[in-house]
């Protein structure tokens, strides 16, 4: 079976998610290959309590290893687009977390690198799945609510 193996850049809360829905699609799908995080890049020094992944601060050692296949950027909203920039450069596949940047300038010219060289890539968009998430989209599309003028959502 073959392993895909990535690197979560970042390691706040959202990148914990990602690290715990890899261990749970190994396990729950019988997907064709194995999913697995290989390094973790932060700021600064962390023990990474997951068997076999490396904690490095400088994105540069990922993105020039040629076994990692793509990056997960877990990162601040306003990092992504130098993030994307880089990992561009070194050919690397994307998977960003929402939203895709701060601004909508930034957010074009990401597009635009991915698809001008050819990047595979893709945004995280899972609260769309939530059944919670899912329901409230269903009220609003049928009026039930009325006009949003603002929400939070805890």
């Amino acid at each position: 079976m073959k392993t895909i193996n990535f690197a979560i850049i970042g390691f706040g809360s959202i990148a914990k998610n990602h690290a715990l829905a890899t261990y749970d699609a190994n396990l729950r799908f019988s997907l064709p290959y194995r999913l697995n995080i290989s390094h973790i890049v932060t700021r600064r020094p962390v023990d990474i309590p997951i068997n076999g992944v490396k904690n490095v601060l400088d994105i540069e050692e990922v993105l020039r290893d040629e076994n990692v296949h793509f990056i997960d950027i877990c990162t601040p909203n306003d990092s992504h687009y130098n993030i994307v920039k880089r990992a561009v450069a070194f050919d690397k596949a994307i998977y960003c977390e929402k939203p895709l940047s701060s601004s909508y300038g930034d957010a074009l010219k990401m597009t635009e690198l991915v698809e001008e060289n050819n990047i595979k890539n893709s945004v995280a968009l899972m609260y769309r799945f939530i059944p919670a998430v899912r329901l409230l989209k269903s009220e609003l599309e049928k009026g039930t609510i009325g006009d949003i003028i603002d929400f939070k959502i805890r």
